[in-house]
This record gives structure tokens, sequence and C-alpha cells, in this order.
């Protein structure tokens, strides 16, 4: 995988990776974000996607292997 995180801005991660592995990435970092730590209330995480910051699109849905529902 040649994906790599660039920044991360207050509750924001900005990643870096090929288009054929963003979906896959996206996923990753998605199951590991809510997975971190069993809540009461589930933690959920967002994600978006574009070309860079100004143009990404705001809330693209990957599903994890485990989602909330």
């Amino acid at each position: 995988m040649q994906a790599k995180m660039l920044l991360q801005v207050h509750d924001e991660l900005v990643l870096e990776a090929p288009p054929e592995e963003a979906d896959e990435v996206a996923a990753l970092v998605k199951s590991a974000m809510e997975g971190v730590r069993k809540l009461e209330v589930p933690f959920l995480v967002d994600i978006g996607s574009g070309e860079n910051w100004r143009t990404r699109s705001r809330a693209k849905t990957y599903l994890a292997a485990d989602e909330h529902g």
C-alpha cells in the first residue's frame, strides 16, 4: 500500500493514496478509528475524498466490515 498520512487538522486526518487504493484505505482508516475502543455511543467516522482538500467530497460513506447499522 502506498498511502501515507500527510496532516492532522483538529479532528481530521489528511491522507494521500493512489486512486486505486482510495476505497481500501478509506475502509481501513474508518474501521480502525471507529473500533479503537468500545463505547456505549458509537464513534462514527465520515470519509471524504478528492484531488485536493478544496475539491474533496464532504462525506463519502464507506462501510466497514462491522458497520454500526
